[in-house]
């Protein structure tokens, strides 16, 4: 969290906002880790990376490998997680969820610097 209120802050994002960003992330994480509880990987980490960019902030949470070239679920196994992912929705202006049961999955949320 003090990671994430760094950067938002010094990418120019008000107060109202790194808080929104803030939030979102944790509840991206707690939908990451419950992930890694259902499938479970012998070598993967969670990963948390933060691209800055003129006029956005985006922030990728993943565990395990994304393979693109492998079939996903886009969210269809996350309806145990709903709470969370519509939290996640609420506060950030653009939500993608990668989901790949074998491979790993990542949560990519983006706020647009105002």
């Amino acid at each position: 969290r003090l990671t994430i209120s760094a950067v938002a802050t010094r990418a120019g994002f008000d107060y109202e906002a790194v808080e929104s960003l803030k939030h979102a992330v944790g509840e991206a994480c707690i939908m990451i880790i419950q992930y890694a509880h259902i499938y479970p990987q012998s070598e993967a980490e969670l990963t948390l990376q933060c691209s800055v960019y003129s006029s956005k902030l985006t922030i990728s949470v993943d565990y395990g490998t994304i393979d693109e070239t492998m079939p996903h679920d886009t969210e269809s196994h996350w309806d145990v997680m709903d709470t969370s992912l519509t939290i996640i929705r609420e506060l950030m202006d653009e939500v993608d969820v990668d989901i790949n049961s074998s491979q790993g999955a990542r949560i990519c949320i983006t706020k647009h610097l105002r």
